[in-house]
């Protein structure tokens, strides 16, 4: 599993101030291997594009709806 993680450390995916500066395809590329890299997540949990693409949300339902939610945060 540590290699699936390191390969991904190694996409250029840099934010900018200024839109045009943005290399979109380095995180539309990362996105495509993190489905490839890890696919059940992707078939477990719900995976939405947030804002301006860019980032994404990951959700996955418990089985007690009842309690609170918890989240973990990733950098890409």
């Amino acid at each position: 599993m540590s290699a699936r993680f390191a390969k991904a450390l190694t996409f250029r995916t840099i934010s900018h101030n200024e839109p045009d500066c943005i290399d979109s395809a380095a995180f539309e590329a990362m996105h495509r291997y993190l489905r490839e890299a890890f696919p059940r997540t992707h078939q477990e949990l719900t995976v939405e594009a947030i804002g301006d693409h860019f980032s994404l949300l990951y959700t996955w339902p418990g089985s007690e709806p009842e309690l609170q939610p918890w989240l973990a945060i990733s950098h890409q």
